[in-house]
């Protein structure tokens, strides 16, 4: 049997409190003379013990106790083998809840939940509710005034506190309602190249101002993740399209115990260091050059290769057409199959390789006018797309005010899987892209017939395949899912057929979903 799956994370995953991970946070504490920038690390602690002490080793039990309970109510795990959160301030120095959030980022980054170092240079205020929540906090303005002072310009508080926060100069002001929020967050803005957008454009930046191929091509990012479904975009390299493509492994939700054993599994067969815990988290992302070789996308008998280093996460190819055929056409066997196996004079072998593709089309950047050229990057992505389930295209070059909006669509892409898992577990299949796709309309009770009705057209003048129509009904799945409906609508199967077909979906449709809240 094949070692199991996924691979190594341009998100690098926390391993459990080993000694390479910085799970450092920070926030500000007010006392009636001053406001202190206090530092909050995670330390090896006795086995499943969770203990939070200042820099006088006293502990701080009503902190640890609303922690605990806010990251276990999320559906989260503490380091599995026990941390001592250490608060650089001593007992005088902590009044208040304003500790919480990161005090528990600290445990949540020692468990692999968050990147490494991405709570670094960034500065948490907020209490937390025992369900998880994270609560406003008193003189917030105050306190994110000492965070800018101390060089934390990024600052994260709840909601409720975001106006008055707004009003320090120089601060980067993010809003987070629950930790599961800020699992997300740390994840999509340490995507490499995304700038942080201003107080104004999180806040207030509305859906109709986002250019519409970009509010497409999120909507199409986050049906894809939603549905596990394959996703090709196409942009110029001055258009956000690789950071759009790489968004997709940001926003899926966390992988369950068994994923992150697979997960782990393989990151040891290819020798890459794993957590302690032997659980990855986070779901990996692999990103090999177009001059990669068959071994290095499938592997060989000695390790796995980057499609099964990314099993349970995402596939990006930054330039599909530049691939060679023989990667095309093999890696369509194997993303059908979810499996690759290699045989030899010595035997066979074979490793799981259940990874969604991410492929991206950028115009040929060479100087040369050479039609055969250009036919041949054409017949190349060509050999992909019986795979390829979402389509988009990108040409504005504007991302302002993403981040919130994809921080909200992980919610729902969890919420979205989690719906289709109850559907079709009994069936052993876990996403709507996993269905056999002559069983997408049997879902009991059966589809309505006049929400299918334009797509049946479809089919009869034969327009679309019978392939094409069943891909479209798994996407109509995926589009009803994320709203939270229990069986697609018309509206829903128009979206999907737009998706599949690479044409703009209804823009009201594209606008209400981005703007839900979570």
């Amino acid at each position: 049997m094949a070692p199991t799956p996924s691979g190594p994370n341009p998100l690098p995953t926390g391993s459990n409190l080993a000694a390479e991970v910085d799970s450092r946070a920070s926030f500000v504490t007010f006392t009636s003379d001053e406001c202190r920038l206090v530092a909050v690390t995670a330390h090896p602690g006795p086995a499943r013990s969770f203990m939070v002490t200042d820099a006088a080793g006293h502990h701080h039990h009503e902190i640890r106790d609303r922690a605990y309970a806010a990251i276990k109510n999320s559906g989260l795990s503490l380091p599995t083998g026990g941390a001592r959160i250490r608060m650089s301030s001593t007992a005088a120095g902590l009044t208040g809840t304003a500790a919480d959030l990161a005090v528990a980022a600290a445990a949540l980054g020692a468990a692999g939940y968050l990147p490494d170092g991405s709570m670094l240079r960034v500065a948490l205020i907020g209490e937390l509710g025992l369900d998880g929540t994270v609560r406003p906090v008193r003189n917030v303005a105050a306190m994110v005034a000492a965070a800018v002072a101390h060089n934390r310009r990024t600052v994260i508080v709840a909601a409720e506190n975001a106006l008055d926060a707004a009003t320090v100069p120089g601060a980067h002001i993010f809003t987070v309602g629950s930790l599961s929020e800020l699992v997300s967050w740390a994840r999509i803005t340490t995507l490499p190249g995304l700038q942080e957008p201003e107080f104004e454009h999180n806040l207030t930046h509305r859906v109709g101002e986002v250019p519409a191929d970009v509010a497409h091509a999120l909507f199409a990012v986050e049906v894809a993740a939603a549905g596990g479904h394959h996703l090709y975009l196409a942009g110029s390299d001055d258009t956000p399209v690789r950071l759009l493509a790489s968004m997709l492994a940001a926003i899926l939700p966390d992988l369950e115990e068994d994923a992150g054993r697979e997960s782990a599994d393989l990151h040891a067969a290819a020798g890459i260091a794993v957590p302690e815990s032997s659980i990855i988290r986070i779901p990996p992302m692999q990103a090999p050059h177009h001059s990669a070789t068959m071994t290095d996308i499938f592997g060989s008998r000695r390790q796995p290769g980057a499609i099964s280093l990314a099993h349970h996460g995402v596939l990006l190819l930054a330039d599909a057409a530049a691939f060679v055929p023989v990667i095309h056409r093999s890696l369509r066997q194997v993303l059908d199959s979810g499996i690759v196996r290699l045989g030899g004079p010595h035997g066979s072998i074979s490793y799981p390789a259940r990874t969604q593709l991410a492929a991206i089309s950028r115009p040929c950047t060479c100087t040369c006018d050479d039609e055969v050229h250009r036919r041949q990057q054409t017949e190349r992505l060509h050999l992909l797309q019986p795979v390829v389930d979402v389509r988009a295209t990108v040409s504005s070059t504007a991302l302002a005010g993403v981040v919130l909006r994809l921080v909200h669509a992980a919610t729902r892409v969890a919420a979205a899987r989690r719906k289709a898992t109850e559907r079709w577990v009994r069936h052993g299949w876990r996403t709507n892209a996993q269905v056999e796709l002559y069983r997408t309309h049997l879902a009991p009770p059966g589809l309505d017939p006049s929400a299918t009705a334009s797509l049946d057209a479809l089919r009869q003048d034969r327009t679309i395949s019978n392939s094409a129509y069943a891909r479209s009904l798994s996407l109509a799945w995926t589009v009803s899912d994320l709203h939270g409906a229990d069986m697609p609508n018309a509206e829903d199967v128009t979206a999907a057929t737009a998706l599949y077909l690479g044409a703009e979906a209804p823009s009201e449709l594209v606008h209400s979903r981005s703007e839900e809240k979570p």
